[in-house]
């Protein structure tokens, strides 16, 4: 039961980052793009 909560707080923890990854080569694109 533990190992079952274990994978679904890592599985949200990766969609968490990959949003924040989304967000930040976002900026970073319309950064480069200002230039």
């Amino acid at each position: 039961m533990a190992a079952i909560f274990l994978l679904a707080s890592l599985l949200l923890l990766i969609r968490f980052l990959l949003v924040v990854f989304k967000m930040v080569v976002d900026k970073t694109k319309k950064y480069w793009r200002s230039i």
